[in-house]
């Protein structure tokens, strides 16, 4: 009995030593900012505590507040961003910082108010990235979507300057204007022919009559949402790009002797054309019976040449970046002078 009483004590000290680690394992508050790799909070990132049901999301300054065990692993992830896992490992204060998940960013489409992965969209959403921009030689960002997208149609005008036109669900409007709504980073603008194929990142097209929830009766005849290229977080670069292209129709149709002097009759008079050829027509020993003929819209036409310079400055830090670039772009006339 004696011998029982005397391991009282001792037994009682082990079992209180047993009690330790179990309270350090007692949940905590474990606070922390998630940001990207440019230092800008991300806002609505999802926090979870693995094991468990707890968890939380970032708010509008990327910060969370969580309860989760001093040994716990904190998983975060981000729609465009790779997840990470994180251990506590007795922390009360965790930073974490994500990065772009370049395969599944391609999934990502702007939807007016946010971004949603493709696969959890309900509405005709379509998609074009800055990778099928670059390779194009054309500079209106308009004719760039030629062939890209299924449902529109682009219209483009061989006179230099004039903007390609766009319709989305083909030739449907309410009113006399019958182009799509243009969102160029979030401000409406009358047009897209000022951009720079080069500068987009990204264009997306709301095809179906749920875009007009969001920007009302305009977006009637489809929305195109546009966004611009930023700067990065990195040092100044300086970049230029250089190009030159060969202009030429590859579709015309054949217009002989017959078929220009009636064209010529209905753009001037009947009796202008006349007097021309009487003043100017002759037998050619070279053509048969001494007509003059040939293709005459292949002698008003030639290849030309056009040519794009771009020069682009951008950077930044942690608590801002930027891009400026400067674009000159000359066309020439694919017609020669005509006097009549």
């Amino acid at each position: 009995m004696k011998s029982l009483k005397s391991l009282q004590k001792p037994l009682m000290l082990l079992f209180l030593l047993c009690l330790l680690p179990m309270g350090a394992l007692a949940q905590g508050v474990v606070k922390g900012t998630v940001s990207d790799a440019a230092g800008d909070p991300i806002i609505g990132a999802s926090v979870k505590v693995q094991g468990t049901q707890g968890g939380a999301i970032t708010d509008l300054n990327g910060k969370f507040s969580v309860n989760a065990p001093s040994n716990a692993t904190l998983s975060i992830s981000y729609v465009g961003y790779v997840t990470q896992r994180v251990n506590v490992g007795g922390r009360s204060n965790i930073n974490v910082v994500l990065t772009e998940d370049n395969n599944t960013l391609d999934d990502v489409v702007v939807i007016g108010y946010g971004v949603q992965k493709k696969s959890d969209l309900t509405g005709a959403v379509a998609s074009v990235n800055s990778g099928e921009l670059e390779a194009l030689s054309t500079t209106d960002a308009g004719a760039a979507l030629q062939g890209k997208v299924s449902g529109v149609n682009v219209l483009t005008n061989a006179s230099p300057g004039e903007a390609a036109d766009i319709r989305v669900r083909g030739y449907s409007s309410n009113g006399g204007n019958i182009s799509p709504l243009y969102i160029v980073d979030g401000l409406q603008v009358d047009n897209i022919q000022y951009l720079d194929p080069q500068m987009i990142e990204s264009i997306e097209i709301l095809k179906d009559a749920a875009s007009a929830a969001i920007y009302g009766a305009r977006a009637g005849n489809g929305v195109v949402l546009i966004t611009t290229k930023s700067g990065g977080s990195s040092r100044t670069n300086i970049s230029y790009t250089g190009r030159a292209t060969l202009q030429n129709f590859t579709r015309r149709p054949v217009m002989n002797r017959e078929e220009f002097l009636r064209y010529m009759t209905y753009e001037y008079d009947a009796k202008d054309v006349q007097n021309k050829l009487d003043n100017f027509d002759y037998k050619h020993p070279l053509y048969e019976d001494g007509v003059i003929d040939q293709d005459w819209i292949d002698a008003y036409i030639e290849p030309t040449w056009s040519s794009q310079h771009t020069l682009s400055l951008s950077g930044g830090n942690q608590k801002g970046h930027f891009l400026t670039s400067i674009n000159y772009v000359f066309k020439f006339r694919k017609f020669l002078t005509c006097q009549f």
